[in-house]
């Protein structure tokens, strides 16, 4: 009896919790869980008819497929041993499910020759515009004034205009915003708004902008969808053309190759559509299909175009190689862990760098295995190959590391050359410019390294419009 009334109070003090959390605490957070019944509801009904033990088990099932439901059949592959190389990656899903707000920061600096000027997004979900004036870095201007957003987006250019977009979500609404700014002074040209999150790459073919973002759920059921928008642009001026829907949720956004649109979903889809859109006809599917593949396991690497080829790697450690031209000419390796930065090309060779660190070097003709080496870092963007005092160097951006410096050369290839030191958080690629290195950091500041040296010479806290603390 006296368990009965354990039981049964320890089962109202957790119902309890849970409705003072979704009462007092979640009406002032964000979160990326998809169901409509939230997790603080389902948790009380669950505990409340099934009990605790069975209640909580259901809850952490709940939390488990509201963020990686895709990976299990990827679990049901793996080797034993892999585990333990995923589990971080794991953890991190797990809590992204219940995270208190989306995390930016990812834009890389993007560089426009002609204005001598760069441009970013910041984790605020603020695009900034800041150059070098007499070996200062200045900020310029910043959009919009007042942000509580994020970006995912890097900015791209259109005439004498800078183009990329921000969102936010709140539960499961979500409304972003896409806009174009006057490089110059930073005025708002136009601006469309949405109610969904928006996906990191937008392609500008001609005067015709491509940019994706998720469908809207009708029901819990429902799978998800892309929507593929497509927005005629003139001058200061758009004219909205219409939107094809793909089966599956987009990560990486639109890629512009050979003047096709590529897109990649997590339901393993990859699509070609043509560029070329003729503005009198309707949007439509049917018209602008050109080829479509399903591969095993969702897709979330960048794709990467090189002599006519896509590369990618799924979730479940495979790399692919596709002719852009016909899906059913394509080829695959296994890599064994996830790929979330772009590989390089040289001299025959493809350089493929996973989340856990690993750098696999594969033949480009036919993917063979050449070589594995381990960075004992995490990889967290694109790295880049750079040659300065006769030295070749593959520079890669780690989380908390900053800039490792790894050998190019034979004798001693991959062996460690020191860093761009630094232990803010980055997610993003460097930049080179000049005599310079320029990293965005996950807290919106810009470090200016210099090339050969390595040493900082200056911070650019982008947020607060100030030299950093």
């Amino acid at each position: 009896m006296n368990n009965y009334s354990a039981n049964r109070w320890l089962k109202n003090l957790l119902i309890h919790l849970l409705a003072f959390y979704k009462l007092a605490i979640s009406p002032y957070i964000s979160t990326q869980c998809s169901y409509s019944e939230t997790c603080s509801q389902y948790s009380k009904r669950s505990i409340s008819e099934k009990g605790i033990i069975l209640g909580i088990l259901m809850t952490f099932l709940r939390l488990i497929s509201c963020s990686f439901d895709p990976l299990l059949r990827y679990f049901q592959k793996l080797r034993i041993k892999l585990i333990y190389l995923v589990t971080p990656m794991i953890l991190f899903l797990f809590v992204s499910c219940m995270s208190f707000s989306y995390e930016g920061g990812w834009s890389d600096i993007v560089y426009l020759e002609d204005e001598d000027s760069f441009f970013v997004t910041t984790n605020k979900g603020k695009l900034h515009k800041f150059n070098i004036k007499d070996g200062i870095p200045n900020a310029n201007w910043s959009y919009p004034k007042e942000s509580k957003h994020t970006s995912y987006s890097d900015p791209i250019f259109y005439e004498n205009s800078v183009i990329s977009s921000i969102f936010s979500c709140r539960g499961n609404s979500c409304e972003g915003e896409i806009f174009q700014l006057n490089i110059k002074t930073g005025e708002l040209e136009w601006n469309i708004n949405t109610l969904s999150k928006i996906s990191s790459k937008m392609a500008i073919n001609n005067d015709i902008l491509s940019y994706s973002t998720l469908k809207k759920q009708d029901e819990v059921s429902n799978d998800k969808e892309a929507e593929i928008h497509f927005v005629s642009l003139s001058g200061k001026n758009y004219e909205t053309l219409g939107k094809i829907i793909l089966e599956g949720e987009n990560w990486t956004g639109i890629n512009l190759f050979d003047e096709k649109f590529i897109v990649s979903t997590l339901d393993g889809w990859i699509y070609s559509l043509d560029a070329n859109i003729d503005k009198n006809k309707n949007i439509s599917i049917e018209d602008l299909l050109l080829d479509s593949k399903k591969f095993p396991y969702s897709i979330n690497s960048p794709l990467t175009y090189h002599e006519n080829r896509i590369y990618f790697s799924d979730v479940g450690g495979m790399f692919y190689s596709v002719n852009i031209n016909n899906f059913d000419d394509s080829s695959s390796v296994e890599i064994d862990n996830w790929m979330i930065s772009s590989p390089i090309f040289h001299n025959g060779d493809i350089y493929v760098f996973t989340v856990n660190g690993d750098l696999i070097v594969l033949s480009d003709s036919n993917l063979q295995l050449k070589n594995k080496f381990s960075t004992e870092k995490i990889i967290v963007g694109d790295s880049k190959l750079v040659s300065y005092d006769s030295g070749e160097y593959i520079l890669i951006p780690t989380e908390k590391s900053g800039i490792e410096v790894l050998s190019n050369k034979e004798s001693d290839f991959a062996e460690s050359q020191g860093n761009y030191s630094t232990d803010k958080k980055i997610y993003s690629s460097p930049l080179l410019n000049k005599d310079n290195l320029l990293i965005h950091t996950q807290n919106g500041e810009i470090l200016f390294f210099r090339l050969k040296s390595r040493d900082l010479f200056y911070c650019l806290d982008l947020n607060e419009g100030k030299i950093c603390d």
